[in-house]
């Protein structure tokens, strides 16, 4: 067998590149096969991929574009974030990053919205929000289920421990005001019942207002095999 040089090797399998850089598999309808291209850094996209003769081209993202890591896309990210009504701009769209958005002193966020704080009674003072992570995930994710607005009412009302008011609550409201209502009530709920735990209450009072369905989400959500007793100790 004839001896192969090193450079036609490289000619046919492509570009050759240092072991940090990243790659990805482009497919090449004219040679039909795969080349190992560079991808483009931050701040720019693909405009050429790479083939036997070339290394990839990338081009800087256009104006209110970007694109944050390493990448092989044929454009960059438009900048889709807005800030709305109680924000302000913290950080500025550019080319490595989407725009970032702060509530205003005074408001919190809470589902994309900023909400103002409350103000204490004379003679009362700030109670601590003691709401671990874990905590907020569930009710988070409780709260982006499609729950109708009797079955929200219904686990409220069924919740073990202090019970909250919703009877001032307007169900007839927009879909995301009714879910930034009851993250709130889940959190104050745990504050009050500070001792409980959130999992098991949760699942108890979902299946005590009959709603099955987000039981068992749940249940498949934390990896729990076994359903939880309808005991709440």
């Amino acid at each position: 067998m004839g001896s192969v040089s090193l450079a036609s090797l490289q000619r046919h399998s492509g570009p050759v590149y240092s072991s940090h850089e990243p790659l990805y598999q482009h497919w090449d309808e004219g040679a039909a096969r795969y080349y190992k291209c560079k991808q483009c850094p931050p701040g720019t996209h693909v405009k050429s991929h790479c083939n036997a003769e070339r290394m990839t081209e990338c081009s800087a993202c256009p104006e209110a574009h970007y694109t944050e890591y390493w990448n092989y896309l044929d454009e960059c990210q438009y900048c889709n974030v807005f800030c709305k009504e109680y924000q302000y701009i913290k950080h500025e769209c550019n080319t490595t990053h989407n725009r970032v958005c702060e509530c205003i002193k005074g408001h919190h966020l809470e589902f994309e919205f900023c909400i103002k704080h409350k103000k204490c009674s004379p003679g009362f003072g700030l109670k601590k929000l003691d709401i671990t992570l874990c905590d907020e995930a569930v009710f988070t994710f409780i709260t982006r289920q499609k729950l109708t607005s009797q079955q929200l009412r219904k686990l409220l009302e069924n919740l073990p421990g202090k019970k909250m008011n919703v009877e001032h609550l307007d169900w007839s409201r927009r879909t995301n005001m009714i879910k930034i209502h009851l993250l709130h009530l889940l959190k104050q709920w745990k504050i009050e019942n500070d001792g409980a735990d959130t999992v098991k209450s949760l699942l108890y009072g979902l299946e005590l207002a009959n709603i099955h369905s987000v039981y068992q989400k749940l249940l498949r959500r934390l990896h729990i095999n076994m359903p939880i007793e309808n005991t709440v100790n």
